[in-house]
């Protein structure tokens, strides 16, 4: 399954579970939209992208 990572719950977040995807929430990018809520919770949220590393291995048996 594919995963969207965004920092925009309600623009990126919220259309990728609506497909089927696995999505994640990045709120390092400090940006205007980062606070404003989806209609969708994501899987999963990361302040620094290099916290997706452990996630995608651990969680996604990805060979990373």
């Amino acid at each position: 399954r594919p995963l969207s990572r965004g920092s925009r719950p309600a623009h990126d977040v919220t259309p990728a579970r609506k497909v089927g995807m696995y999505t994640v929430h990045y709120t390092g990018a400090q940006g205007r939209h980062v606070t404003v809520p989806g209609e969708l919770e994501p899987h999963h949220t990361v302040a620094d992208l290099r916290d997706l590393v452990p996630i995608l291995r651990d969680e996604y048996s990805l060979p990373l």
